[in-house]
């Protein structure tokens, strides 16, 4: 494209918001020159697994798909921007990046943020206030770095996102800086908005809209997002991210590099210009106060910062999704019904806290800190309801061994779980699944199968002072390779209150009750493991039970005085006398006395079941003689000479009839 090309683009554009000022017909889509179109579940991209794809449904191939074509867009924006395909292009000033079939309103530096006012006279067609404090928007944005988007208004307001069948918008800040603020009675709400039918966009087989802080700072207080996001965490909702991108994402199929289209965007009142004549958007030589920016300090340059508080997230994909950043704060916010995780802390996120914040009733687990991450605070949070686990813990290395891109092999960790609540999560309440210095302090868990579960070679594991309260199975649970502590611990029913797998703990002054098989079972390798200082209560063959484990050291100090021992046959008495037990018990001995009551000679297998019905000729040769009958009387010779029949033929001879022949059976 060439600078007279540009030119063209943006006189086309000014005229396009002259009419716009004038009359404005129903928003949609902006086309390639910003003009509207009329308009009538992993967290990274990649196949998803069952169950999970069953509840998310959607379509895996097409959002894929749609994940790559977003990237490439945003390195497209970056391309233009930093003036690699367009050098004269003047980039000091808004532009737009042409798309098919959404365009991209690009925003530079400068000094005053970019407010709501701005998008309108930026894009008259594509964010119109449709009623008072209520707005439309239908294109993308992208804030470079340096410029700021403030989205904060006096008794808040609402930004419905274009979100239907034949695009979506998005708002993906790309280094600079976004500001979001309401109050806890009047917050500022996103939705994915379908035009269309007039309703929130909860389809995400096509893509869903996003909002997206690469490499930046968000400051977002008092929001509320909904119906938000599509299949990876990138696209997921409401998502901060570092600013590496794949170096493939900008090719086409055939390996060439995708040129976009570019062109200045102007306001409503511009004029069209000459080629090479600047456009002037705000001819104010000072422009707005800008928005001092004190929370982010020591901001990593490719990383991103943000403080996120009464934050109200439901309906996304992902409810939040955090990779490469540091000095995030998440306080008082409620994630519920996403399709995937509550919160995702993903990759390399550090020295970050989550404080205050409950997140249920979502597809999978309703927090999950993953591989890379370090320095995580989780404090004051509950996760109930959620259908994976309500908190998982990933500190494992990256690699165990060479790898193509040379990922460390080192264990992460340093997180820390306090005073929160885990409460009826399908599979665990709390799951740790490797790493180092990890401590789980005065937490409660309820119900799950399994309460606080940690395996894949955790070590200096911490598990201190926490409630675990009616764990189906398990209370507390250290499997292959686990070294740590279980330590001062209340455990309330259940079969098993602490188990232990070819692993190393000390587990002491713990206090368990009502358990129905064995207060503490240790299996395995337990090599350094010491048991001491409990006091265990409830009912089964013993409190401690470690005869299959080796290198284990049961100390005297154990004390278990309401201890009920159970033997085999009381056990087994007690399984078969439940109620269910009975049940099934009962319809088995009737289908076994229904089979035996077809035996008929016993001992020897079945009988004739034709029995009473023996034909006659096996009882009787034929032909007998009357006298040989008792009870019959012969009938006097005459009698029988009148009876004898006449020949069954006219003219055949007669026969002479036996007295033998005269009667059969």
């Amino acid at each position: 494209m060439t600078a007279r090309r540009v030119s063209v683009r943006v006189s086309s554009l000014a005229l396009i918001g002259l009419v716009a000022s004038v009359s404005v017909s129903a928003p949609g889509f902006a086309d390639e020159v910003g003009s509207p179109l009329v308009t009538t579940p992993s967290a990274e991209p990649g196949p998803a697994t069952s169950p999970l794809l069953e509840l998310y449904g959607g379509d895996p191939e097409n959002e894929a798909q749609l994940v790559a074509q977003e990237e490439r867009r945003l390195i497209d924006v970056d391309l233009v921007a930093g003036g690699t395909i367009f050098p004269n292009l003047d980039v000091t000033l808004p532009f737009r990046v042409a798309g098919e079939p959404v365009s991209t309103l690009v925003l530079p530096a400068r000094d005053a943020a970019y407010t709501e006012q701005d998008l309108e006279a930026l894009a008259p067609l594509s964010f119109v206030e449709t009623a008072a404090g209520e707005y439309l928007l239908s294109e993308h944005v992208v804030v470079l770095e340096g410029a700021t988007l403030d989205l904060r208004r006096p008794g808040g307001m609402v930004i419905k996102m274009a979100s239907q069948d034949n695009g979506f918008a998005s708002i993906v800040v790309a280094g600079g800086n976004l500001v979001v603020e309401g109050t806890p009675t009047e917050q500022v709400k996103f939705e994915a908005w379908d035009s269309q039918r007039g309703e929130p966009d909860t389809t995400t087989a096509d893509g869903r809209a996003y909002i997206r802080v690469i490499g930046g700072y968000a400051s977002i207080t008092n929001a509320s997002l909904s119906d938000l996001g599509f299949w990876s965490g990138a696209t997921g909702g409401l998502s901060l991210t570092g600013t590496e991108l794949a170096s493939t994402l900008g090719l086409s199929d055939d390996g060439e590099r995708v040129i976009p289209e570019a062109y200045l965007a102007a306001p409503a009142d511009s004029q069209s210009v000459d080629e090479g004549e600047s456009v002037v958007v705000d001819e104010s030589t000072t422009g707005e106060t800008g928005i001092a920016l004190t929370r982010g300090t020591g901001l990593y340059s490719n990383g991103v910062t943000a403080w996120l508080s009464g934050l109200t997230v439901t309906g996304n994909a992902y409810g939040l999704f955090v990779s490469d950043a540091t000095s995030v704060e998440l306080q008082n916010s409620t994630f519920t019904n996403n399709l995937v995780d509550g919160v995702v802390f993903h990759r390399e996120v550090v020295n970050s806290r989550i404080s205050q914040v409950e997140s249920s009733s979502n597809g999978r687990d309703g927090f999950r800190v993953t591989r890379g991450s370090q320095g995580i605070q989780i404090d004051t949070v509950e996760a109930a309801n959620n259908n994976g686990n309500g908190l998982t813990i990933d500190g494992s290395p990256l690699a165990t061994g060479p790898s193509a891109t040379g990922l460390p092999t080192v264990a992460y960790g340093g997180h820390s779980v306090l005073n929160s609540r885990f409460t009826n999560n399908a599979d665990y309440g709390v799951a740790v699944l490797g790493g180092d210095e990890i401590v789980l302090r005065r937490n409660t868990v309820e119900g799950s199968e399994f309460g606080i579960m940690a395996s894949g070679g955790t070590q200096n594991l911490s598990v201190e002072e926490n409630r675990v309260d009616g764990a189906a199975s398990q209370g507390i649970a250290f499997r292959d390779g686990v070294q740590g502590k279980i330590w001062g611990n209340l455990v309330i029913g259940g079969e098993i209150a602490v188990y232990v797998r070819d692993s190393q703990a000390e587990i002491t002054r713990n206090t368990v009750e009502d358990v129905a098989s064995h207060g503490i079972t240790v299996v395995g390798e337990a090599s350094g493991s010491i048991i001491g200082q409990n006091l265990i209560a409830g009912q089964g063959n013993s409190p401690i039970d470690t005869v299959r484990a080796s290198g284990v050291s049961v100390l005297d100090s154990n004390d278990s005085p309401a201890w009920i021992y159970q033997n085999i046959t009381e056990r087994v008495l007690r399984v078969v006398t439940k109620p269910m037990t009975l049940l099934w018990t009962g319809l088995a001995l009737l289908l076994l006395l229904t089979a035996f009551r077809g035996f008929r000679y016993r001992g020897s297998g079945f009988g004739n079941p034709y029995r009473d019905r023996t034909p006659l000729h096996e009882l009787t040769r034929g032909m007998v003689d009357p006298s040989s009958v008792p009870g019959v009387v012969r009938p006097p010779e005459s009698e029988l000479r009148e009876t004898r029949a006449p020949a069954m033929h006219e003219g055949m001879p007669r026969r002479r009839t036996t007295d033998r022949e005269s009667i059969t059976t």
